[in-house]
């Protein structure tokens, strides 16, 4: 699979202008998979699907550049990919052939057991299908475990684990422990989750440790924007669970990531378990196209509520107080995180937190009433 990436060689020197190109080195690989692309309107009517997404060091004319490049086949025919997005467990891209565009793809992962698969839509030509991605088995190599430890201790010498030559220990004892929590935490703690060295090795390591909290984490960041768009489904559901009451420490992992996809889902529904700051609220509430004013709302709500829910800012004036809201105009509201579409934001709400939106909305009545 990983031989794909090479194929994308010819992209990348388009994208430097044509220049000479030295020295090609794999940095991320991105997606690495092959799976099926069907019609949604006829499932037997389907393309087999090879994808390669990674970033590429290169030297040219003796400086080093980044750049994301990409390689699909659809059946036989060969489709550069470029515009490439890649964070958070999504994945976006336009399909190219030279220097025309046939199309572009969306995609998201998503871990079931110790298997990941990207799963989405891709246009081409007028056409779209379903697509489905399974990951490749591409484990770290020796010497590319050697590459990220020492990138990890450089930056965290302070970690127990990190000392003397430890990257030249690991490049000869892959297997250690010590090594293997080294890679853990560059894939976890430094955000290289879009790296799928670092999302394979985390399903299998988290395969029999699933209610750990490096575990959980994994499974907010490598399913997190599938979830956030599917948040019905049966692996959604056994994500949350294991979430709802997740804690690094004394802080709630999202409180400290909440802008990744999945802690922007989960936030929504568990406000209270991602502290956010004034500030940052105001910006969601400007960035997403809403104005910064005030409310009388319940003594509950703090400065921007949710205003998707039901009974905010509905108590009564002696149980209520002045609060900062973000006003989205009509058909909107605020969710804490952007504005919406008020009625495919109550949906979502009936869908995937109509018990949340229920004890909101007792507890507002019990001050509507006054405590009666």
């Amino acid at each position: 699979m990983a031989a794909l990436l090479v194929l994308a060689m010819p992209v990348l020197a388009d994208n430097l202008g044509g220049q000479g190109v030295f020295k090609p080195e794999i940095k991320t690989f991105g997606i690495l998979g092959k799976g099926i692309a069907s019609l949604p309107s006829d499932p037997l009517n389907f393309k087999i699907v090879k994808a390669g997404v990674g970033t590429v060091k290169v030297s040219v004319l003796d400086q080093q550049t980044e750049l994301t490049v990409g390689v699909l086949f659809l059946d036989d025919q060969r489709y550069a990919l470029k515009n490439i997005t890649i964070a958070n467990g999504s994945a976006s891209a336009d399909i190219y052939i030279n220097d025309t565009q046939h199309g572009s793809l969306s995609l998201t992962s998503v871990i079931k057991g110790d298997m990941e698969i990207w799963a989405g839509t891709l246009t081409v030509d007028g056409t779209s299908y379903n697509t489905y991605i399974l990951g490749g088995y591409r484990p770290i190599k020796a010497s590319e475990l050697k590459e990220k430890v020492s990138e990890y201790c450089s930056e965290n010498s302070t970690d127990s684990n990190c000392g003397g030559r430890i990257q030249d220990f690991c490049e000869n004892n892959p297997t250690d422990t010590r090594c293997l929590a080294l890679f853990k935490a560059f894939c976890l703690r430094k955000n290289n989750m879009d790296d799928s060295r670092c999302r394979e090795f985390m399903a299998g390591w988290c395969k029999d440790k699933n209610e750990t909290d490096d575990c959980r984490a994994f499974a907010i960041q490598s399913s997190g924007a599938y979830c956030a768009a599917h948040p019905g489904t049966g692996i959604c559901r056994v994500i949350e669970q294991k979430i709802t009451n997740f804690t690094t420490g004394q802080t709630n992992y999202c409180a400290e990531h909440s802008d990744t996809v999945g802690c922007k889902a989960f936030c929504r529904k568990y406000p209270d378990k991602c502290a956010e700051t004034e500030e940052d609220d105001e910006q969601a509430c400007t960035d997403s196209g809403g104005t910064v004013s005030n409310a009388t709302c319940c003594t509950s709500a703090s400065d921007f509520p949710n205003t998707c829910l039901i009974g905010a800012c509905g108590c009564s004036p002696e149980n209520s107080h002045e609060v900062k809201t973000c006003d989205c105009g009509t058909g909107k509201c605020f969710n804490r995180h952007s504005c919406v579409n008020q009625e495919q934001e109550q949906e979502l709400n009936n869908q995937t937190g109509g018990e949340n939106q229920e004890e909101n909305q007792n507890q507002n009545n019990n001050e509507s009433q006054g405590g009666q």
